[in-house]
This record gives structure tokens, sequence and C-alpha cells, in this order.
């Protein structure tokens, strides 16, 4: 009963970051021992505690190397947080990056046993992607966006409570990072496709499955595709490239052969779509952009010389969430008052030092190593489909992390995350087959 309930819990939590953009409950804020913090700090933190403490209530307390390594990891941050340059704010940052992301994935780790009861989990991410992209290709018809016009159009100072003073829990954005369309359920169109990458091989495993609702998928790949293509977020481009290739590479025999078909589908009806002039041309004027004169590019590359910035902390690094206090003296881009690199794993090497980079290098790509190792022994050859889809799925996201920092944004953060717990499954010693 109790881990029924937690699996709920982390279920909830998933649906609400990948379908509400967070920020914009900025707007309620409550004081918490002398300091504001907005309501979503709770929304999100209260649950956590409620799984966590029913983890460790139910006796959990097992596991091999790469369960526990979900609990130490976290501790190769640590000092650079006590060392760096801010470490209230970094141990914060730290808190929020557990929180938000961390604590969900290892939460599943632990408590997931067989792959029907992963799926159980998905299903609930996959059905609220889904919607998010018909959300967003609502978006990109009405030219309209409930969620977020009214918000993105105004500056925090406008909307939000002036700060009151120094505040180590919270500080107000200097603006909502809004984009072009489709902003969908995230405020900006490059995390929000980011949400929903993962989830096309999820789409491909599923209507390649001989069921009577396989068509429902068939369109829902359409759909995904034809969404990231139009989102004009180039890192969603090349994550669909990445992901689809891996997943067909990931697949077998039978699984491999009918994944290719329906991916084939898919891209015809996309390209059906993209027959209408208006579709068409904005695709092809964004991938001529793709060059060292775009600015978007000439900002990416301007942020590695940052790693400057890591000097007498080359160890241990600035700490977490102190990038924007450190970078500005060796940025060479051209947006001078853009304090994010827009590049994940370079932030958490300038942030945790070569120590922290390390650490998280060896985590995930140890843990997918032990995964992919797993997934492709005789005893679980019935699951593979599944487990392809989900490794494909999860190195996609990992893929756009290298165009902005995913660990800061809840949806990504989470479904990052979320995707490496369902993969942990793989580890468990069950003989238990996907059964849909």
């Amino acid at each position: 009963m109790i881990k029924r309930a937690c699996l709920g819990i982390l279920a909830g939590l998933w649906v609400l970051a990948l379908s509400v953009p967070m920020q914009r409950l900025q707007m309620v804020q409550w004081n918490f021992f002398h300091y504001r913090i907005p309501a979503y700090y709770l929304v999100v933190l209260i649950p956590i505690l409620v799984v966590l403490s029913g983890v460790f209530l139910i006796g959990r307390l097992r596991g091999g190397v790469w369960s526990w390594a979900w609990w130490l990891f976290p501790i190769a941050c640590l000092p650079g947080i006590v060392w760096g340059v801010d470490s209230a704010w970094g141990l914060r940052q730290w808190l929020s990056l557990w929180s938000r992301g961390l604590a969900v994935g290892a939460s599943l780790a632990w408590l997931l046993e067989t792959p029907e009861s992963s799926w159980k989990i998905l299903r609930w991410a996959y059905g609220a992607a889904i919607v998010a992209c018909l959300f967003g290709l609502t978006e990109l018809a009405l030219q309209a966006n409930p969620l977020m016009d009214n918000f993105v159009s105004k500056t925090p100072s406008e909307i939000l409570p002036a700060d009151g003073g120094p505040n180590p829990l919270y500080q107000r954005p200097t603006d909502f990072s809004g984009s072009g369309r489709p902003m969908g359920t995230q405020g900006n169109r490059i995390p929000f496709t980011a949400c929903l990458v993962p989830f096309l091989p999820i789409a491909l495993w599923k209507a390649a499955m001989p069921r009577k609702m396989a068509w429902v998928h068939f369109f829902a790949a359409a759909a995904l595709m034809s969404l990231i293509l139009l989102s004009n977020a180039r890192s969603g481009w090349v994550a669909v490239i990445v992901g689809v290739t891996a997943y067909l590479l990931l697949s077998t025999g039978e699984a491999r052969r009918k994944a290719g078909w329906v991916l084939a589908g898919a891209v015809f009806l996309v390209a059906l779509w993209l027959s209408w002039p208006s579709n068409l041309a904005r695709v092809v004027s964004r991938a001529h952009s793709f060059t060292l004169k775009n600015q978007d590019v000439q900002h990416r590359l301007g942020s590695l010389p940052t790693v400057g910035a890591m000097k007498g902390r080359w160890l241990f690094g600035v700490g977490v969430g102190n990038y924007p206090k450190v970078y500005a003296p060796y940025y060479r881009g051209p947006f001078k008052y853009l304090s994010t690199p827009d590049n994940q794993y370079l932030r958490w090497l300038i942030e945790t030092g070569i120590a922290g980079f390390g650490v998280l290098m060896l985590f995930l790509g140890g843990l997918a190593h032990a995964c992919w190792r797993r997934m492709t022994s005789a005893a679980f050859q019935g699951d593979r489909p599944f487990y392809a889809a989900v490794l494909a799925g999860w190195i996609s996201i990992a893929t756009t992390f290298l165009f902005f920092d995913g660990f800061y944004w809840i949806g990504p953060n989470m479904t990052f995350w979320g995707f490496l717990g369902l993969l942990t499954a793989t580890l468990r010693n069950n003989d238990e087959k996907l059964r849909l």
C-alpha cells in the first residue's frame, strides 16, 4: 500500500512537471522563517519528502551498487558547496536539484522491480507528454499560449514582489526566459521540446506492438516529430536523430523491423505536413541559420572560455548554482546579459569541478552501460524492446542538455532522472515479463 502510494505520488509529480510551467507559480509566495519563497517549492518538496519517508519506512534499504549510487552521487557536489563562492546559495541549489529530479529517479530506482511496474509509471508521463505536444501544436496553429503569453510579456519586477533583502532560499529572476513559439508547457521552446523528445522512442515502441490501439501511438509519434520539427529548436532536431538512431540500434530482429516501418510511416506523414508552404519555409529558414554567424551558436561557443572561472577551484568548482556569479570576465559571446552557458555539462564542470564532473560522467555512463548489458542478456530478451525505447529516450534528452541548462528546469530535470530511474529496474533480478 505504501509502495503504491509512493509510486502514485511520483507519477503525479512527473505529470505536473510536464503539464504546468512551474515558474508561473512564483506569483504566489509565502513567508518561511522570515524568508519569502514561491509556492512551487512546497508543491514539489512536500510530496518528495513523503515519498522518501515511504521509501525508508517500507524498509527498502537494499540494492546493488547502482541503487546505492543514486544516493551517494550527490555527495560529490558538497565540497564545491563548502568551498564555493556562495555556500548558502550553493546548498539551496543542490537541494533544489535533488528534490526536483534526482530524488524522483532515485526513488523509482529503489521502488521499481519489474518492467510492468516501470511501464505503469511511464504511461502517465507518456500521456502527459502527448497532451503537451498537442497543446504545442495548437499554440503554433493559433499563435496563442494561454499559459504563458501574459506572463513572459512582462518583467519579473512588474508581477513579482520586490526582494526584501538577501534571501538564501529564493532570488527573483531577471527575466522569465521566454522564447519564440511554441513555448508550450515549459515557457520556452528548448526545454519544452527537451521534455518531449524522450517519448518519441516510446511512441515508436508502442506503435510497433500488435495491439488494436497501435494506430493511436503511430499518430502520437507523428505528432511528436511534427511539433519538434516545427518548434525550430535545433537541439530537439539533433536529439530526435540521436534518439531514433539509438532506438533502432538497440532494438533487434522483428522489433527493429516493425519500428522501422512505423518510423517510415510517421516520416511520410510529417513530410505531407511540411508540404504546406508556410511550414516548409519555417523549417528551411531555421535550418539555414545553423552557422557560425548565428548569435545562438556564437553564444554557446563564447561560453566555452568560462571554464577559466574555475581558476583556483579546479577540483571542486565554484559551487552548484554559482555560474552567474563568476562567468562574466571570461564570456566571449554576444549576449553579455545571459548568465547561462546553455550547456548543462559545461556548467556542471564549472560548478562542481573536475571531481564533480568526473563523478557525474562515471555515474551516468556506468549506469547506462550496466543497463545495456543487462538488457542485452539472453534472459532479458522478452523485455528488450521496452527498455531499448527507455534507454534511447534517455539518450535523446541527455543530448538536448548540450544546448541548455536542463538541470535548472523542473520538467526536463525530472524527465532526465525519471528515465534513468526506470532504467535501473533492468538491474533487478526478476524474470517477470512485460504484459500490456
